[in-house]
């Protein structure tokens, strides 16, 4: 996948955004990314020196830098990054700052410096898996002893099952945007346990059922909106684990990790 074209899209999608929406370009699914953002946040302590990487308009960079000591937050869009400091500027902060960084680079630029390092959906833009692995492999030379890696990305196996299931209710399946290559989860757990160990792994099995089968059905023929009450809905039944059962754990093609540094 050329990473040329990832970021152009993100340069793009940057001019289109609003300073003030509670929809990120991002992640047009704002009760999904809030789902996401509350998974990180559990992960997170007064304490941490933190890097955010891919934090886009920083809309949940804002949470983040909340519940840290320090945050530096690093994107490779500069567009992007010119709303995350419009941001900045006017809720004059002082534990955050924003960096034009690639995650492919940071090697480069970090050892042993970070007791936290960030990524929502940053992985999956990376290209390649070969470029997913350079990341992951960086990530943990820029973590100190013991520093942890809070991640929540997409899943291929996962969305496969999520297809199958919409397939036998004849709803079309859901397609990976160009610029994401999802994880497969075998490979990924194989290969992080090279350089982790896994404390926690989250799911957003309820909210993916609701919003992504339940939903489309119920108001078939139209198509479903991200920011819809149902959708609304099923975040509030995630958050209070209404429906949360083994079996729908399968179909949460988002996953949440928290990785510890061996």
């Amino acid at each position: 996948m050329n990473l040329k074209y990832i970021k152009e899209y993100w340069n793009n999608s940057a001019i289109k955004s609003k300073i003030n929406s509670n929809i990120a370009p991002t992640s047009r699914d704002p009760f999904l990314a809030n789902l996401e953002r509350n998974f990180i946040i559990s992960c997170l302590k007064k304490k941490y020196y933190c890097l955010e990487i891919g934090c886009g308009d920083a809309l949940n960079t804002f949470y983040y830098k909340e519940k840290v000591k320090y945050l530096l937050a690093t994107d490779n869009s500069e567009n992007l990054l010119k709303i995350a400091n419009k941001k900045l500027k006017k809720n004059k902060v002082k534990n955050l700052d924003f960096m034009q960084l690639s995650a492919l680079d940071i090697n480069e630029s970090f050892i042993n410096e970070f007791d936290c390092i960030i990524s929502q959906r940053c992985i999956i833009n990376l290209g390649t898996w070969q470029n997913q692995k350079k990341t992951i492999k960086d990530i943990h030379k820029s973590l100190k002893k013991n520093g942890s890696f809070v991640l929540t990305e997409g899943f291929s196996n996962r969305l496969e099952n999520l297809n199958k299931l919409r397939k036998d209710y004849n709803l079309q399946s859901i397609k990976v945007a160009k610029y994401n290559n999802f994880l497969d989860e075998k490979k990924f757990e194989k290969y992080i346990k090279k350089y982790f160990k896994i404390n926690k792994i989250y799911n957003y099995g309820t909210y993916t059922i609701l919003s992504h089968l339940f939903h489309p059905l119920a108001i078939f023929p139209k198509n479903p909106k991200h920011d819809s009450l149902i959708n609304k809905t099923a975040m509030q039944f995630q958050n209070n684990e209404l429906l949360n059962s083994d079996i729908l754990k399968k179909y949460s093609y988002n996953l949440g990790y928290e990785l510890i540094k061996k």
